[in-house]
C-alpha cells in the first residue's frame, strides 16, 4: 500500500511540473514574433507597368542585375513595376536559393512518383 501511495504522488508531482512546462513553453511562445511570409504568385500574363518602358524588359536588366517584378496596390488597383535589382543583393541571392530548392524539390517528387508508377507495373 505504501508503494501505491508513493507511485500517486510521484505521478501527481510529474504532472504538476508536465503542465508548468507546458505553461512555459506557451507563455514563451506568445511573446515571440514570427515573421510573416509573403509569398503570392505573380500574375504572368500583367502588363508591366513603369515610367518609360517600351515593353522591352530584358533591355533595362544587364549583366549585373536580376529583373524583379514589385507589386503594388492603391485602394482595389494593383500595379506590377519592373525592377533591375544587382545580382548580388540578398534579395536577389536568397530569392534564386528559394527557387533552386523548390525546382529540387519538384524532381526529387517527379521521381518518387515515377518509381512508384514503375514499381506498380510491375
Amino acid at each position: 500500500m505504501p508503494e501505491e501511495l508513493r507511485n500517486e504522488e510521484e505521478e501527481a508531482a510529474f504532472e504538476l511540473e508536465f503542465s508548468r512546462m507546458l505553461q512555459e513553453s506557451l507563455d514563451s511562445r506568445k511573446t515571440d514574433r514570427r515573421p510573416t511570409a509573403f509569398d503570392v504568385a505573380i500574375p504572368t500574363r500583367v502588363k508591366f507597368v513603369t515610367e518609360g518602358d517600351n515593353g522591352d524588359r530584358a533591355a533595362a536588366v544587364g549583366e549585373d542585375s536580376v529583373a524583379f517584378a514589385l507589386l503594388t496596390k492603391r485602394g482595389n488597383k494593383q500595379q506590377l513595376k519592373a525592377m533591375a535589382l544587382p545580382k548580388d543583393s540578398q534579395f536577389a541571392l536568397s530569392t534564386k536559393i528559394k527557387q533552386e530548392e523548390e525546382m529540387e524539390e519538384k524532381q526529387q517528387l517527379k521521381r518518387l512518383v515515377l518509381n512508384y508508377e514503375e514499381k506498380e507495373r510491375e
